[in-house]
């Protein structure tokens, strides 16, 4: 087996420790980057942000990978070593097929861990997401706070509410009675309204996960994609509900 490149390592470390919280059980990285969906169809991840891999990944199981990686990331001398399909067989039956990784060893002093890779053919992940940011703006710790707070205050939400309305952005939750709580977020230069529903609980989750330096960036599409950067990789969340824009 051969060795990954330390800047693999620790792209996969980061790409694990990304995907594991937002619920993603899977990952395809090949010629078109970083891409991933939860099973529910309504969070995809993306990046063309990628350091030289030897073939194409796909990651499954991200949960007992991300376990196996705590086993021995912070142990001295980690490293992980590859290997790709095709090993073994002729040149010629190999180049009938395009190589990928199928397996990983997890390796530092004194401990090792074995993980099987998927096939990148069979791992549903959306190739990129058509609809482009119309604006985008920055929230604080302390709004991605309030917003987490009100999520959990009322029921805890099932629906979170984005609008721009005359340049005002807001985050508006409410419960089964119709009691509602609203946060002033910014400002966007966006001349037109918006008013989309997403799943609140979700939202939350990858708020807090993107949390860089005390800021999160956010844009949003005209059919309310909204697009959560964290760092490398950007989350883009469907909405559940879409209001008159």
């Amino acid at each position: 087996m051969t060795q990954l490149s330390k800047e693999a390592v620790s792209y996969l470390v980061d790409l694990v420790s990304t995907l594991n919280p937002a619920r993603m059980d899977g990952a395809v990285l090949d010629d078109l980057g970083t891409r991933a969906i939860d099973e529910t169809g309504t969070i995809a991840l993306l990046t063309d942000k990628v350091p030289d891999f030897p073939a194409a990944i796909a990651l499954t199981r991200i949960p007992q990978l991300k376990a196996r990686l705590e086993l021995v990331k912070d142990k001295p001398n980690f490293i992980i070593e590859y290997a790709l399909s095709g090993e073994g067989d002729t040149a010629d039956m190999v180049a009938e097929t395009k190589q990928f990784i199928t397996g990983l060893t997890l390796k530092a002093d004194g401990v090792k861990a074995g993980y099987r890779c998927g096939d990148p053919a069979s791992v549903k992940a959306p190739k990129k997401i058509l609809d482009e940011a119309v604006t985008s703006f920055v929230v604080k710790t302390d709004d991605v706070s309030a917003i987490q707070n009100a999520v959990n205050a009322f029921g805890p939400a099932k629906e979170l509410q984005f609008t721009i309305d005359e340049g005002d952005i807001q985050f508006m939750v409410s419960d089964e009675n119709g009691d509602s709580f609203s946060t002033s977020v910014g400002s966007s230069t966006y001349d037109g309204k918006l008013s989309h529903s997403y799943n609140a609980v979700n939202i939350s989750a990858l708020l807090k996960l993107a949390l860089v330096q005390g800021s999160v960036n956010i844009g949003i599409s005209e059919r309310g994609i909204l697009s959560i950067d964290r760092g490398l990789f950007t989350f883009y969340v469907m909405p559940s509900k879409i209001g008159n824009s």
